[in-house]
């Protein structure tokens, strides 16, 4: 397996979208699409790559707002953690309304659980949850790399005040699901720069 990453900032609130696939056998998903591109359905075809699933770290509609588009155009199921599928069909929940940014909704058509190990094709991806950002939080696993949505930045962690946000459920997660990965993972952050799980252990001024 060769993991590829391709990550495009879409929304006015600079989300990463990610593209994760398997250079050697096209299998791949799509990870967070705040919004769906035309250049992301470009890249797609151009590497030849099979989208498994759209997988939504979180619920909130930063990360959420492409789903519905990237559904009907690659008929690959949207996934995501049992307690935040209901923000998936809902503006308020979702926080669409508040910050009156309307978006397509679309429901969650198959959900994941903490420690589940779910194919896409050639690649395996570990499922984490970590709550504290929003109640079914999740980071995704693949291989040497996690996918950590808005619980760990570089530099930074999720908030955690809006509704269903939890201080002390966030550095939990945190501690007990993330630092304890090697040093050299890679981490794939729902905003910002890559970053190391050893980086962010020596010098995140949050942790």
């Amino acid at each position: 397996m060769k993991l590829c990453v391709y990550k495009e900032e879409v929304t006015p609130l600079a989300v990463n979208a990610y593209i994760a696939y398997d250079a050697e056998t096209g299998d791949g998903l799509l990870i967070d699409p705040g919004e769906f591109t035309e250049s992301m359905g470009r890249y797609v075809e151009k590497n030849r790559i099979r989208i498994h699933y759209i997988l939504d770290t979180h619920g909130h509609f930063d990360h959420i707002g492409g789903n519905a588009a990237a559904r009907r155009l690659w008929e690959a199921p949207i996934v995501c953690h049992p307690l935040d599928a209901p923000m998936l069909e809902s503006a308020e929940l979702s926080g669409s309304d508040f910050f009156g940014m309307p978006i397509e909704l679309s429901k969650a058509e198959q959900t994941i659980v903490d420690g589940q190990r779910l194919q896409a094709g050639s690649l395996e991806l570990e499922i984490l949850h970590t709550p504290g950002h929003t109640p079914g939080g999740v980071c995704v696993k693949i291989g040497d790399d996690v996918f950590t949505g808005d619980t760990l930045f570089a530099g930074g962690v999720g908030r955690y005040d809006f509704p269903g946000g939890n201080r002390a459920a966030l550095f939990q997660s945190i501690r007990e699901k993330l630092m304890i990965l090697p040093e050299a993972t890679r981490i794939y952050p729902g905003h910002g720069p890559e970053s190391q799980i050893g980086v962010e252990a020596r010098t995140n001024p949050f942790l």
